[in-house]
């Protein structure tokens, strides 16, 4: 889950609290109540939730079904973002590249405590190609969060 927080004359940035991976072939019903699970614990309003949907929907039309209104995201191997409606169909690239340019911006900042911290900061220096002394805690930042600036 990604929050946003932000005053009106600061930047946003957005927090990584929550990183989890299901084991595969979980049933899709027991997906639906996990996110559900931690939508409920979340901030109203400053939370988005998106849901990936590439290769299957059941547990996106599950969410909505229980009253969600998550974004259905489906990673492709396309050059163009496509929009319709609370669908969005998203090239890899675009997304990594997103997410990079966020983290050079000092606008992403990911919890130490997620259980693959360091696996997903070591992918973000090898897929930006940074030396790895250029992947540094920003000054200033709370003992527990990681940003990439």
């Amino acid at each position: 889950m990604i929050t946003n927080s932000s005053l009106p004359s600061e930047r946003h940035v957005y927090r990584i609290g929550l990183l989890e991976r299901l084991p595969l072939r979980t049933p899709y019903p027991s997906i639906a109540a996990r996110v559900i699970d931690i939508v409920r614990r979340l901030p109203r309003g400053q939370t988005t939730v998106i849901v990936d949907r590439t290769g299957a929907h059941a547990a996106y039309d599950m969410l909505v079904e229980k009253g969600l209104s998550p974004i259905g995201m489906t990673i492709s191997g396309g050059d163009s973002i496509n929009w319709a409606g609370r669908y969005v169909t998203v090239p890899k690239m675009c997304l990594l590249t997103g997410l990079l340019s966020m983290c050079y911006r000092g606008e992403l900042e990911i919890a130490k405590s997620l259980p693959d911290y360091s696996e997903l900061g070591a992918n973000c220096r090898t897929s930006a190609r940074w030396q790895p002394t250029a992947a540094r805690a920003r000054h200033g930042a709370p003992d527990e969060v990681m940003t990439i600036s």
